[in-house]
């Protein structure tokens, strides 16, 4: 299955990604700090760096475009 995360950089998010992870999930993780370290590590997880601020939509969509 194909899962995204949001704040997946560190607590309940991480811990998230690396559970579905562990059940073979592919994750793609998002958060506003940098992921790669994590990416590397883990084959089926994909990193995106953005601001995912829900009383922003409209700058989360811009970011999701890019």
């Amino acid at each position: 299955m194909n899962i995204v995360v949001t704040g997946s950089s560190s607590g309940i998010g991480r811990a998230l990604a690396e559970r579905l992870l562990a059940h073979g999930n592919q994750v793609w993780g998002v958060a506003r700090t940098d992921q790669r370290a994590f990416a590397a590590k883990h084959p089926g997880f994909r990193a995106s760096r953005c601001d995912v601020d829900t009383s922003r939509l409209p700058v989360v969509g811009e970011q999701a475009e890019t």
